[in-house]
């Protein structure tokens, strides 16, 4: 059976049963001097094709976040408004609290622009989601580049939905370029494993910093590592993952397509599994609010702010037809 979007499920189970043998190999009573994760980021190493010194396993993109602002390595914090919750969340329970900048602009593309207002030192830290939690729109390497210029600290890019961008390693070479760049990975989003809880950190200064001395050891299960490892190294997953994501981006691109023909919408040019839709007409609200994969960002007096989170072909033909429905409607 091949997997796609409606029964990654089950494949996923299939596969699970299939393959437990070899995960249940692993060693449970962990190994201080050889953590489980040595097998997870010897199968990154390989894949993405950079140094093993430059990788942190962590338990999710969400433990990296806390490990960051746990330690005194910082002295002033940018963040960008509205961004991924949990940083604001964790920045207001830590010494950072009265040393965060929120920079309230959610167009990733004017970050570059907007940080030469500040005058950034060297041990400051800047926070960007890419692709945007918000927009679901990256930055590009460019920008990257001239954000790098600019801004004189360290720059992290959580690149959890990455993996339905244009080009997931695009960023890559500049981590070998610039001590100052961390990228933050996540398996949640892209391999269809939440629930396990895996994320990793590269960057060639900080890598091997955060895996020896911050994040928490033993913070991830071993069956969750060999598991992700055995998946990394399956040619029939891996290429299922990469069917499914290949579905995501043509339903997105489709719908980036038909929403441009409503003259009372604005879509985001997101490169995630979600789109984010300006709407000009708030009766939309009551009626999209409880339509599967829309979350109503937020109500204003002359629009509505949607996230529309890609499903399958059918649930994204059944948004359209509510849009084009409603907008026409006058």
């Amino acid at each position: 059976m091949e997997l796609n979007l409606w029964n990654s499920n089950t494949i996923l189970k299939e596969w699970l049963i299939d393959h437990a043998g070899a995960i249940l190999k692993c060693d449970f009573d962990f190994d201080v001097v050889n953590p489980s994760s040595n097998y997870l980021i010897k199968s990154i190493s390989n894949r993405l094709n950079i140094s093993e010194d430059y990788i942190a396993i962590s338990a999710g993109i969400s433990e990296l976040i806390s490990a960051i602002f746990s330690t005194s390595l910082w002295n002033n914090v940018y963040i960008l408004e509205p961004e991924f919750g949990l940083y604001q969340k964790v920045l207001k329970n830590s010494w950072y609290r009265e040393r965060t900048t929120v920079i309230k602009n959610s167009d990733v593309h004017q970050i570059s622009e907007i940080v030469r207002k500040y005058e950034t030192e060297k041990n400051d830290i800047l926070c960007v989601s890419s692709p945007n939690w918000y927009s679901g729109e990256r930055i590009t390497y460019k920008e990257v580049v001239d954000l790098l210029e600019r801004f004189h600290g360290v720059i992290v890019l959580d690149e959890a939905y990455v993996d339905y961008a244009d080009s997931a390693e695009l960023m890559l070479p500049l981590v070998e370029k610039n001590e100052r760049l961390i990228l933050l990975r996540s398996y949640s989003k892209g391999w269809f494993v939440s629930g396990l809880r895996v994320g990793f950190m590269i960057s060639k200064k900080y890598g091997t910093v955060f895996r020896d001395s911050i994040i928490m050891p033993h913070s991830v299960s071993s069956s969750s590592l060999r598991l992700i490892a055995e998946m990394e190294k399956d040619v029939f997953i891996m290429k299922a993952f990469a069917s499914t994501r290949k579905e995501v981006i043509r339903i997105r691109e489709y719908l980036k397509c038909e929403i441009e023909k409503i003259s009372s919408c604005e879509c985001s040019k997101s490169q995630s599994n979600f789109l984010t839709v300006i709407l000009y007409k708030r009766s939309l609200s009551d009626i999209l609010k409880n339509e599967f994969g829309v979350k109503v960002m937020s109500v204003l007096d002359d629009r509505i702010i949607v996230k529309y989170w890609i499903s399958d072909k059918e649930n994204a033909e059944q948004f359209i037809r509510i849009l084009k429905g409603e907008c026409n409607n006058k």
